[in-house]
């Protein structure tokens, strides 16, 4: 395989282009993965894999038969803070007849499994360079290194991320919304153990998430008004805000890690496919961390992708036909998943007497009638007819 003239070049070395890279070796194609260098992940910043994306990871053989570097999140609190009812919702895996919800792990940990399992796959030719300008000519794409170097490729596969240089040079524009909200993610520790749940509570300002890792540990994610937030974190109230917020669930909360807030925004790419370039990950959408739905949604895009590769009659793989079938199995899944957090998240912000109440009834709803939560939950755990068959076995 050469590396000027390969079908498909995969930009950006994330957690997507990495697993891209290795599902689409699996059909003994070609792969030529362009980047500087291995991305460092903060060791405080974790994913939740939901069922399907731990059975894409399962099928590359990523994780070990113990699965030491996962840990289940079987049961799913949610605390109401917002009408001050002190109520909370309890929701078991067992209710939909799974093990667990998710399979929490660091990113940097995963990345790791995966940089290994590339360097060893024989499909797979790596290019030491940064993107700096790619050429439609119609029958292929030209890519421009920093160092001058050019390379021809049939399809490129843009998972390069937020300021995606492939989407760019596609001419794809995007939908951006600017929340005036920020994140903070963090570890921390607790006396007591977490049992494997994940609880949530809804505040005024965004919810504030434990996601259970080894014992006595917990990631954490906190959603809220900027300036409320740096009030706390700016005077060192930090620690004593989360033992407040967890009191009945946390005892002597510690934080593990550094933390600083990040501006929160939602971005859509307006097309998914054009010009012989596909937008997986966050080089197509990008949206606040609620519900596990990020990272998740990024191994949709690319499992789908190696369906569709996997039944091409062709080996020109950047193809009309190839790219309007992409568009297809993806956007309707998207779409859905970005207006559903952002619904919860301004059911969340809002200080409208109006949307409360409908959030009461909703709550009610969920905690009284057993085929509204079996529903709610199934579909956030993702219907199966938006999987394909990679994430289903």
């Amino acid at each position: 395989m050469s590396k000027k003239n390969s079908n498909i070049a995969i930009v950006g070395c994330g957690i997507i282009g990495l697993t891209c890279a290795l599902l689409l070796s699996k059909l003994n194609i070609g792969i030529i993965t362009i980047f500087g260098s291995y991305p460092k992940y903060n060791k405080n910043k974790t994913t939740a894999l939901l069922d399907s994306s731990y059975n894409l990871y399962r099928n590359l053989n990523i994780f070990n038969q113990n699965n030491n570097n996962l840990y289940e999140l079987r049961e799913l609190k949610i605390h109401d803070r917002i009408l001050n009812s002190g109520k909370h919702l309890n929701f078991k895996a067992s209710e939909i007849n799974r093990e667990c919800f998710a399979y929490n792990i660091e990113d940097n940990m995963l990345s790791k499994l995966l940089i290994k399992k590339i360097i060893n796959d024989k499909n797979i030719i790596h290019i030491d360079q940064n993107v700096k300008e790619i050429t439609y000519t119609g029958d292929e794409n030209i890519l421009t290194t920093t160092e001058n170097f050019k390379y021809n490729y049939k399809l490129i596969i843009a998972a390069d991320g937020k300021n995606s240089i492939c989407r760019n040079s596609a001419k794809i524009k995007t939908k951006t919304v600017n929340y005036n909200q920020s994140a903070v993610i963090t570890r921390i520790s607790h006396l007591n153990s977490h049992n494997n749940i994940s609880n949530e509570i809804h505040r005024i300002g965004g919810p504030l998430t434990s996601v259970p890792l080894k014992e006595n540990t917990s990631a954490i994610v906190w959603l809220d008004n900027p300036d409320r937030m740096s009030e706390i974190i700016d005077t060192n109230q930090f620690e004593s805000f989360l033992n407040h917020q967890f009191i009945n669930i946390f005892d002597g909360i510690k934080i593990l890690d550094k933390h600083f807030a990040i501006p929160m925004q939602s971005i859509q790419a307006q097309e998914l496919s054009k010009l012989r370039t596909i937008l997986v990950g966050e080089s197509s959408h990008i949206m606040p961390p609620i519900g596990a739905q990020g990272l998740n949604l990024g191994l949709r895009d690319i499992a789908w992708l190696y369906e569709i590769i996997e039944n091409s009659n062709t080996k020109d793989y950047g193809n009309r036909n190839v790219l309007r079938e992409y568009k297809n199995k993806r956007w309707l899944d998207i779409y859905k998943r970005q207006k559903a957090v952002e619904l919860l998240n301004k059911s969340l912000v809002s200080d409208n007497t109006s949307i409360k109440i409908a959030r009461k009834i909703g709550l009610y709803s969920l905690n009284n009638f057993n085929f509204i939560r079996k529903f709610l939950l199934t579909e956030g755990m993702v219907n199966k007819s938006y999987l394909p068959y990679i994430m289903l076995q």
